[in-house]
């Protein structure tokens, strides 16, 4: 009897404990944020900072994982218009520019009047969820167009931790075994 008792009492609590054992769900997610003052002309250096941590979905450092991000910067002639065939119409076409993201360094770009495009690694962004950008004319003078920052990872669902969800198997298996004995 006793062995039979033990034996029920043992399949039980490994029913609990592993039914205790869950998982984090990561659901994908991207973050979107878009920056700067369009049409703010550039002659010298022009400094801005995508936060991605703001709004009610934001990314949360910490909790939330990013595996990708890119950079889309638009910039465009003070003089000119750009054409149907992408070709400047008008201007003076000497404009040059270099991109610094979160102090990694100065990288030097296309002609103004293009879309860049920047894959960076996440590290800064995981700290803050913050990528200051500055904008440096070498040579001629802009416009600054727009500035997306487009984040790609998993956030992280609540849920309640193994631990917690093995006290609370324990406490049942207890009051279980208090009414047994009790009835006994």
């Amino acid at each position: 009897m006793f062995l039979r008792n033990l034996k029920s009492k043992v399949v039980l609590l490994s029913a609990l404990l592993a039914g205790s054992v869950g998982t984090a769900q990561a659901i994908p997610q991207t973050w979107v944020d878009i920056d700067g003052d369009v049409g703010a002309l550039i002659g010298g250096q022009y400094t801005y900072t995508h936060d991605i941590t703001d709004g009610w979905n934001g990314f949360r450092p910490g909790i939330d994982t990013l595996s990708s991000a890119t950079l889309s910067i638009w910039l465009f002639d003070d003089q000119g218009i750009l054409g149907s065939d992408s070709k400047w119409l008008l201007g003076d076409k000497q404009e040059s520019v270099k991109f610094n993201l979160d102090d990694s360094g100065w990288t030097a770009s296309g002609n103004v009047g293009l879309l860049s495009d920047f894959w960076f690694d996440v590290t800064s962004l995981l700290d803050d969820g913050l990528l200051t950008v500055v904008v440096k004319a070498v040579s001629g003078d802009f416009r600054f167009g727009a500035s997306i920052l487009t984040a790609r990872g998993d956030t992280a669902t609540n849920v309640p931790e193994p631990a917690t969800l093995t006290l609370f198997g324990f406490g049942l298996l207890a009051v279980g075994f208090a009414a047994r004995r009790k009835r006994a």
